[in-house]
């Protein structure tokens, strides 16, 4: 078949359309990445493990999103291998453009493998995650041990599959399969500390039982205690008052960032959930029995606040604020409960010596029916105390400046270890020598035992050479050896006698032999 110019022409076209459209996608794509340079990382153990996360930002605007992380651990220590794995997300937002942020993952103070998985999830126009690939985290015991290559591991934001873009359309059973998800994410981090704690306390028995019965020990009990989390957290998931707050909390934008939870067994104990939003706090707790929720308190800081911003209009809390405030006490973080219509809000105030106070308020119906100062009395009461101590402080140290004037108080000095410091000056001694400045060595020993003999003898002053002669008769010690030692040292110091080895040696054998 014959192929025209112009047909030929028109091929062309449409090869540089489709190429310009193209180049103008990849151009216009936006998206993050998130990258390392090394796929395995080494570090000593005791040393505080940080490793760089490069992420680049193409959207023309921060995004916000949630950083989640599995980490799994393995330890092998006497003979025992166990393991355990640790989920944990929460907010994170990314700038626009390039930057480079450090992770912590902490240390260990014995040799272990972390593998850690990290995602970020977020939503422009539609769900995205970037995963990035396992990294290794080594704790070791020598540097030879080290084997950091560069490796790049890099990933790219795609879209959430499917199935999670029909979120909204799955049943109730599948929202709340989703929940339980959710919250084990959230729960895991607490769950690790408490498995850390059973190990350690396993560990620190080793004396008395073999390794198989440590790790028979250790898993049983782990197990247990997981075991009964588990069925707490899915009995807790399912009850409905707490899915309502749950509900209403993710309804307004919060997500789940850490939790606490206290069992006693698995239908009954303690329970806090903490969320996030946009810089926003909020949180869940109260306390289960039976499977039935005795207590249970939803805030958030917007609603902490709007309350806080009420108690403020208040007359009573102006005053007794003020009151605080000039008594030099700071307002602290408010606790506020609710239970029904009613609010109890507590405002705790510190002053610089640990001293409290707080202004208690009841919230009714949107009304303020009551504000007080708790323990007003006994605060004055400890002020007045503080200023009697002050004034007997203030007597007390004028009445012992004016003995210390008077000469009535000795200063005390602190005491030397004479033999010590002798011995020093004849080492400093023994170095000038060498130096060739014999003069100052001669010097030196002389200072060395006129220093040993003051101290000893009681005088604790610098004294001359006669002074330690006298000195030494006085206290019927044997001073020959000592007098001809001074005077050839005073003699070299008057240049009336030629400084030599031989005679320096001997000198520093007699210094020492009176020293020690």
């Amino acid at each position: 078949m014959k192929i025209t110019n112009d047909s030929l022409y028109l091929k062309k076209i449409i090869i540089y359309i489709l190429f310009i459209f193209i180049l103008s996608q990849f151009v216009s794509a936006k998206d993050i990445t998130i990258s390392v340079n090394q796929s395995e990382y080494y570090f000593l153990m005791g040393q505080d493990s940080f490793i760089p996360l490069e992420i680049e930002n193409t959207y023309k605007k921060p995004i916000e999103g949630m950083l989640s992380s599995t980490i799994a651990q393995e330890v092998n220590q006497g003979g025992v291998h166990y393991s355990n794995t640790n989920s944990q997300s929460k907010s994170f937002r990314i700038e626009e453009g390039k930057q480079t942020i450090d992770i912590g993952f902490g240390r260990s103070d014995q040799p272990l493998t972390l593998k850690v998985d990290l995602n970020f999830d977020y939503k422009e126009k539609e769900d995205r995650t970037v995963d990035l690939d396992q990294i290794i985290i080594n704790f070791i015991q020598d540097e030879s041990q080290k084997q950091n290559n560069e490796n790049k591991v890099e990933s790219k934001s795609e879209k959430v599959k499917s199935e999670e873009e029909q979120q909204s359309q799955q049943s109730m059973s599948e929202r709340m399969q989703q929940m339980q998800q959710q919250m084990n994410d959230i729960f895991k981090n607490q769950e690790k500390e408490q498995e850390q704690n059973t190990q350690q306390k396993v560990q620190n028995n080793q004396m008395a039982q073999d390794s198989n019965a440590i790790k028979q020990q250790m898993q049983k009990q782990l197990e247990e205690q997981k075991k009964t989390r588990e069925e707490f957290q899915k009995n807790l998931a399912n009850n409905e008052e707490f899915q309502k707050q749950h509900q209403e909390l993710a309804e307004n934008g919060y997500n789940p960032t850490s939790s606490n939870l206290n069992p006693t067994n698995n239908t009954s104990g303690d329970f806090e959930l903490n969320y996030e939003k946009e810089g926003e706090t909020a949180s869940i707790k109260g306390s289960m029995e039976n499977n039935e929720i005795k207590d249970i308190q939803k805030s958030t800081s917007e609603d902490s606040k709007k309350l806080m911003d009420q108690l403020d209009q208040d007359p009573r809390f102006n005053k007794f604020d003020q009151r605080l405030k000039n008594d030099s006490f700071s307002q602290q973080k408010p606790e506020i409960s609710q239970q029904g219509n009613i609010t109890n809000i507590e405002v705790p105030y510190i002053n610089e010596n640990n001293e409290t106070a707080t202004i208690k308020a009841i919230i009714e119906d949107d009304e303020i029916k009551e504000v007080k100062l708790e323990k007003e009395g006994g605060y004055y009461w400890n002020l007045f105390l503080l200023i009697i101590l002050a004034i007997l402080v203030f007597f007390y140290k004028k009445n012992t400046k004016k003995q210390e004037i008077n000469g009535d108080i000795k200063k005390i000095e602190k005491p030397i270890d004479y033999r010590k410091e002798a011995l020093k000056i004849l080492e400093k001694a023994k170095q000038l020598f060498e130096k060739g400045k014999e003069k100052d060595a001669y010097g030196k020993t002389a200072e060395a035992i006129r220093l040993y003999y003051s101290h000893k003898l009681g005088s604790k002053t610098e004294i001359t050479n006669t002074d330690l002669i006298k000195l030494l008769k006085k206290n019927k010690i044997d001073y020959n050896k000592t007098q001809e030692c001074l005077n050839l040292c005073g003699l070299v110091g008057f240049a009336k006698y030629k400084a030599n080895r031989k005679d320096f040696d001997e000198i520093i054998k007699l210094g020492k032999k009176i020293i020690i």
